[in-house]
């Protein structure tokens, strides 16, 4: 008999099952002595051949989430990025500044 894989579970005793539909649509535990985790690949179960039918939904959402995360990474290294540069012009403003008031008062100094 073909199930139809919805997911696996490992339990601490290193057996795998799978939890699956047959054709009446009754759920059961199927163990499996490998898994593979892609679709359309078999499962060898007890001399029997399990086919896994994952949802293509599921894989797109997950894709789209590592998308997101990716993305708000970037924005957030961005946003750091910008904060440092505008710490470094601060810095480099007062800089300026201190040096022109201490030439202001260099100048003022050596008139007097």
């Amino acid at each position: 008999m073909i199930y139809d894989v919805q997911r696996t579970q490992q339990l601490s005793h290193g057996t795998i099952f799978g939890c699956a539909c047959n054709n009446n649509s009754s759920s059961v535990l199927v163990p499996a002595l490998m898994v593979v985790p892609a679709a359309g690949l078999m499962i060898i179960e007890g001399g029997k051949e399990v086919v896994i039918v994952e949802e293509e939904e599921e894989e797109e959402e997950e894709e789209e989430e590592e998308e997101e995360e990716e993305e708000e990474e970037e924005e957030e290294e961005e946003e750091e990025e910008e904060e440092e540069e505008e710490e470094e012009e601060k810095e480099e403003e007062e800089e300026e500044e201190g040096w022109r008031v201490y030439q202001l008062k260099r100048c003022t100094n050596n008139k007097q």
